[in-house]
């Protein structure tokens, strides 16, 4: 796809992630089906939780998690020691380098298994230049991926998306900044009562403790 190697291009331009720290800080939002279940599997209710998430790690993996669902702290909110939200960091300067790490990261090497990790990427660490610009570099690379055109994304910020189809009723859409190639946000579009989810990423910089924002 044109677009997505002209915005890796794009990207690698970019100035670096703000801030300064040991921590990795990441704001997103998301809305996402919840439903609830007799033991047999009857779905007795179902809704949309509105979800914000703000996501404090260092590479020791200690940390803070603070979300709500439905404007109510989640489970998942509270400090943690390492290593707790230990997770594998993607980094480095060269896109090639870059480039190689994410291809064993997805070894399948589907379309959709690129746009999950592109999520996953985006809503766990802070991101470089060098690897946007690399993520970018293999989506265009991708010939199973359709291109959606200009869309608008759930927070009213105007986006292209990409998309993969994953089964004959399951697809993921991945929406991007048409500027910088920025990650803007990630659906998954599926029939059932786990089928139905959309993330979509705010803010992000180095911070150096699990109180201070960019």
């Amino acid at each position: 796809m044109d677009i997505l190697t002209k915005l890796a291009d794009q990207a690698l331009r970019q100035p670096p992630p703000r801030g300064t720290g040991r921590y990795h800080y990441v704001h997103t939002q998301g809305w996402y089906l919840a439903t609830a279940q007799t033991t047999s599997g009857r779905v007795l209710d179902s809704r949309i939780e509105p979800t914000d998430r703000e996501f404090w790690v260092a590479e020791d993996g200690s940390g803070r998690i603070a979300e709500t669902r439905d404007g109510r702290p989640s489970r998942m909110s509270g400090t943690y020691e390492p290593p707790g939200l230990l997770g594998e960091f993607v980094t480095g300067d060269s896109v090639d380098a870059l480039q190689a790490t994410l291809l064993r990261r997805n070894p399948t090497r589907s379309p959709q298994g690129w746009l999950k990790l592109t999520q996953e990427l985006w809503t766990r660490q802070v991101v470089s230049p060098a690897l946007h610009a690399a993520v970018l570099r293999i989506l265009a690379a991708q010939p199973e991926l359709s291109q959606d055109g200009p869309v608008t994304d759930r927070v009213g910020r105007p986006g292209v998306a990409v998309s993969a189809q994953s089964t004959p009723a399951e697809r993921y859409v991945l929406t991007l900044d048409p500027g910088t190639g920025g990650f803007l946000g990630f659906e998954q579009i599926a029939p059932g009562p786990a089928g139905a989810g959309c993330t979509v990423w705010r803010d992000s910089g180095y911070v150096p403790d699990t109180t201070t924002r960019p």
